[in-house]
């Protein structure tokens, strides 16, 4: 996956640079040219919005079911950006729906998809609070590459009630490991992890 993971933000690069409207489809479906050029699936092998296997109601972004020595893989996409419709939307609620997703993906079991990743961009907006230590999140987003980081409810305590509002019920425990962190053109930040069982390395 590492080539691909490398393709792709070759790709997206490519896009900011060239000034191209984006938006989390345009994100999705650079990674998913970036799939099909390092031949790891064929278009059609590509399941999109697949059933959460576990959340009644909930749908993973991306799903490649196992074929031969291929492992399944789960993918979520995460595109944070200002627009007019969502200016007046916390930074807290952002970060929440990110965490949420953390724990959306770690609770698709590894006998569904023994591979799962978080792909993340976002801009000076998210950047700047994620840095931020008072918002007790600048390790997860500056977590070095090959680095992993556990997220529980304990890790997540210290933030704000609309984060935690987001969350709901969702809290899990569970480690992520950064397979990729890029800063890229156009103020874009490319984070991109790996979601492991808590009990598991």
């Amino acid at each position: 996956m590492n080539d691909i993971f490398e393709l792709f933000s070759r790709f997206l690069e490519e896009r900011l640079l060239s000034g191209a409207f984006t938006t989390e489809d345009s994100v999705r479906y650079t990674f998913f040219y970036a799939l099909i050029n390092c031949n790891f699936c064929q278009p059609f092998e590509i399941i999109l919005e697949q059933p959460h296997p576990t959340i009644q109601n909930a749908k993973v972004d991306l799903f490649i079911q196992t074929k031969g020595e291929r492992s399944a893989t789960a993918v979520e996409f995460k595109y944070d950006r200002p627009i007019p419709s969502e200016k007046n939307v916390p930074k807290t609620q952002k970060a929440g729906s990110v965490i949420k997703d953390l724990f959306r993906l770690a609770r698709v079991p590894l006998e569904f998809a023994s591979r799962r990743y978080f792909i993340y961009l976002n801009t000076p907006e998210m950047a700047t609070y994620f840095r931020n230590p008072q918002n007790h999140m600048d390790s997860f987003f500056e977590l070095p590459e090959g680095r992993t980081l556990l997220i529980d409810p304990n890790y997540i305590s210290g933030n704000a009630a609309t984060f935690g509002k987001v969350l709901g019920t969702m809290p899990i425990d569970c480690k992520v490991s950064n397979v990729l962190h890029r800063d890229l053109s156009q103020k874009h930040f490319l984070r991109i992890y790996q979601i492991h069982d808590a009990d598991r390395k």
